[in-house]
């Protein structure tokens, strides 16, 4: 499979994308659960007709065939694949202010570039939810773990980040014991606000939004204590 991707990634751009286009209608016919899946998550957002269905699928498979191309190839021949750049002064003067980031990239397009062209101007952390298939979930973490990217599981167990708009948030700890984590983070030299004495917020910790570094190290610290301690304490 990993020959097969390398292939895949040395072809030229349009021929993947007509092979995607291939491959999106195969998928589309021949799996009912995708096929479900497809037309009702085109219905929840509103869309109903035969032509925004036909782009759909087509372009659900060129995402998959050009994921190999962004993922293996060498980062200078990446980027020219990026066409335009917005909004870009802002990213520039917060880095210069030495403020921590947080890029929201939906799942528009060709999401997979995203991390890979900032890591070629800057470090970068990328949350993600990691592949059930073991021989997936490998290439995946060797292929975009590159140009100073780093990978962070999405899915920490027993963890949920709670909405907000301020310049911190709270982890609901939903099986560990905040007070057990809140210990073990603060040995490693991570220090976040203990708020289980607060109404409502018996199993919450909170975390101020800091640099890159800082936003790091709280994530390792605390994917450190859920993989040692595992979440039932």
């Amino acid at each position: 499979m990993r020959a097969l991707m390398h292939f895949l990634a040395r072809l030229p751009l349009p021929l993947l994308h007509g092979l995607g286009v291939l491959l999106g209608w195969a998928v589309y016919g021949l799996s009912p659960t995708y096929r479900r899946h497809l037309r009702a998550n085109l219905a929840t957002a509103g869309y109903h007709d035969a032509r925004v269905r036909r782009g759909a699928i087509a372009e659900a498979g060129k995402m998959a065939l050009e994921a190999p191309k962004i993922w293996l190839r060498p980062l200078a021949e990446t980027a020219l694949l990026v066409r335009e750049l917005d909004g870009v002064e802002h990213v520039d003067a917060a880095r210069a202010a030495g403020k921590g980031i947080v890029f929201l990239t939906p799942h528009l397009g060709c999401f997979e570039i995203t991390p890979q062209f900032a890591g070629g101007h800057f470090p970068i952390t990328a949350l993600y939810r990691a592949p059930k298939i073991a021989w997936v979930h490998a290439l995946v973490e060797e292929a975009r773990a590159q140009h100073h990217v780093r990978l962070a599981p999405a899915d920490v167990p027993g963890v949920r980040a709670l909405p907000s708009d301020a310049n911190f948030f709270l982890l609901e700890l939903l099986q560990a014991n905040p007070k057990a984590v809140f210990e073990s983070m603060a040995r490693r030299g991570v220090l976040v606000r203990d708020v289980t004495s607060y109404p409502l917020l018996s199993r919450c910790l909170r975390v101020s939004i800091g640099s890159e570094e800082e936003n790091r190290a709280v994530l390792d610290a605390l994917t450190s204590f859920m993989g040692a301690n595992g979440a039932a304490r």
